[in-house]
């Protein structure tokens, strides 16, 4: 892996338990008591996404038992994860960040692309060095589908 995706990873990774611990800590002031346990399922599964892409962008590969997983199918569980987190509380009814539709495609994408990072191993002739300008114009991008999505009724 190139030091660029281990950056990227570790960056990524420490992001989303920025998130989870703000999402859980939300969610425990927004309640009288604790959080509700469909808040908490979808913070663990956020939790293990997180987890995942930390370990791939500080290890190669891991060794499960007898399994060997390199880091790209780290990547990919910490996608599936990503998916289930964004899924779970549309699929339980709660009131959530995004409509249920929408949770339901963005869950879709994250467990496919996952899923396929699982299966398939990426190219070593892909050259994947992001540069700074390429990483902000795909956030802004990704805001904006965000907010226009939010926008539109369904």
């Amino acid at each position: 892996m190139a030091w660029s995706e281990r950056r990227f990873s570790i960056g990524f990774g420490s992001l989303l338990f920025v998130v989870c611990g703000w999402t859980t800590w939300t969610s425990y002031q927004s309640t009288v008591g604790a959080p509700t346990p469909v808040a908490l399922v979808a913070s663990g599964w956020m939790a293990l996404g997180a987890t995942a892409f930390v370990i791939a962008g500080r290890r190669d590969r891991l060794r499960v038992g007898d399994r060997r997983l390199e880091w790209w199918r780290i990547q990919g569980l910490g996608f599936v994860c990503l998916g289930a987190a964004v899924l779970t509380p549309a699929a339980s009814g709660m009131d959530a960040w995004l409509d249920p539709i929408s949770s339901g495609l963005l869950a879709g994408a994250f467990g496919i692309y996952g899923a396929l990072r699982l299966r398939y191993e990426p190219s070593a002739d892909d050259s994947f060095e992001p540069s700074v300008r390429g990483l902000l114009r795909v956030l802004i991008q990704s805001v904006i589908t965000v907010l226009a999505v939010r926008a539109v009724p369904f």
